[in-house]
């Protein structure tokens, strides 16, 4: 979570596989201090697509007001590859779903708002997409070599797990 600034500042980079990488990246961590960043490129409409998609992926993990307001703008955009991302994430914000109606999520919000209720209260938690196929056929014949894929996870800086690594001693000023 502390490189989280240094891997947002990305974003800016001229190189849109930079920029989209950065994103992806950020997906994987979560640090509040690059939220804003993040919403704010995500409404900016002169980014590409591939980059903002990838960034309403990563604002999911993010249950705040910016957050659900710049997820709810991008419903409007005319990609539906982005409607369905930011719809996505929207759901596991708020543990609602009303699909890509920009309306219908808005007008709820501001019902939960005004009522006091909670509207992050059912959301779930963010686990980051990973990528998954089939396993060919020559593959599996390879016993030596097994195919393993990365399993979605909490992005780090998210939630305290039980396991600890060396990483997580040093940080903590532990020998």
């Amino acid at each position: 979570p502390a490189d989280a600034k240094i891997i947002a500042e990305g974003l800016s980079n001229q190189s849109e596989q930079i920029r989209i990488e950065s994103a992806i990246s950020l997906q994987r961590i979560h640090a509040l201090a690059v939220e804003d960043v993040i919403w704010k490129r995500l409404a900016d409409q002169t980014e590409v697509e591939s980059v903002r998609v990838e960034l309403a992926i990563a604002l999911g993990q993010y249950q705040s007001d910016a957050s659900l307001q710049a997820l709810c703008l991008a419903l409007d955009d005319r990609s539906l590859t982005l409607n369905l991302a930011a719809a996505d994430s929207l759901r596991i914000m708020t543990g609602r779903d009303f699909g890509i109606d920009a309306r219908a999520w808005l007008s709820w919000y501001e019902a939960a708002v005004r009522s006091q209720e909670d509207p992050f209260a059912l959301g779930e938690t963010f686990l980051y997409p990973t990528f998954r196929r089939e396993v060919g056929f020559f593959e599996s014949l390879a016993f030596w070599d097994p195919v393993t894929f990365e399993d979605p996870a909490a992005p780090r800086g998210l939630l305290k797990t039980g396991r600890r690594t060396y990483q997580d001693d040093a940080e903590d000023g532990k020998p």
